[in-house]
């Protein structure tokens, strides 16, 4: 259970989240440099990826006309 939980988490939040956080310093830092802190990729990527959810959910229902 253990090895899943960290394939997830190194594959499916680290690297978007470590994206996020490249695009986010301008590319001063190389993406590989930002890559390794895979703590605080996976965060970014939560909150991102519950903010597109929140979006999608809310933001459907705020904009309708019914």
């Amino acid at each position: 259970m253990e090895v899943l939980f960290e394939i997830f988490v190194t594959y499916l939040l680290s690297y978007p989240g470590a994206f996020i956080r490249w695009i986010m310093s301008g590319g001063k830092k190389s993406f590989s440099q930002i890559k390794e802190d895979t703590f605080w990729n996976s965060v970014v990527a939560i909150i991102a990826f519950s903010a597109i959810v929140l979006l999608i959910a809310y933001g459907s229902r705020m904009w309708s006309s019914e």
